[in-house]
């Protein structure tokens, strides 16, 4: 999970996964459960932390192959 949970695009990109949620039916009790461990359990760290750390650790060719909300995924090499 990736972003900035004070920021006001985290938000959004929450909102955007909760109304998908519910439109394939998810019931309203759970989509508050899962927006509150989202916010209070979930790791989530910003994209530039991400990459930071890839290349920390010696990756290279760090490309991001998945988004969805604010699920994502990175395809890297290690040198």
């Amino acid at each position: 999970m990736q972003g900035d949970k004070q920021s006001e695009e985290f938000e959004r990109l929450v909102d955007g996964w909760q109304t998908r949620a519910k439109m394939a039916g998810m019931e309203a009790e759970r989509l508050a459960e899962l927006r509150h461990k989202t916010h209070q359990h979930l790791l989530c760290i910003p994209e530039s932390r991400t990459l930071d750390l890839l290349e920390q650790a010696g990756f290279r060719e760090v490309t991001r192959f998945y988004t969805g909300f604010v699920f994502t995924g990175w395809l890297a090499f290690l040198k």
